[in-house]
């Protein structure tokens, strides 16, 4: 996962300005965090040519980008969503062994 994001970070040169990258992981957890975050009323954007080239053998992960106004509370956001979404495969995977 680091190396993928050292190796993307030259795809987000070209958003430098206003937005900033905020988080990088599959698409699903992704696309969940975008609701999470416009449901707090933080406007995030994952660039269309990152949907657009996401296949597992080509681009296993995608970026979130947020206003960089916005980046401490969408910090804050964002580890209360993975700490939920770990939760949940900590449940998923128990539920499995029973």
């Amino acid at each position: 996962m680091i190396v993928a994001y050292i190796m993307g970070l030259s795809r987000w040169r070209n958003y430098m300005g206003n937005w900033v990258l905020l988080y990088e992981d599959e698409p699903n957890k992704i696309h969940l965090l975008q609701v999470e975050l416009e449901a707090a009323g933080i406007e995030a954007r994952i660039p269309s040519e990152e949907v657009a080239a996401t296949m597992p053998f080509l681009q296993p992960t995608i970026g979130i980008l947020v206003k960089a106004e916005d980046l401490q509370r969408a910090k804050t956001l964002l580890a209360d969503f993975l700490k939920k979404w770990n939760e949940a495969e900590d449940k998923d995977n128990d539920d499995k062994k029973t």
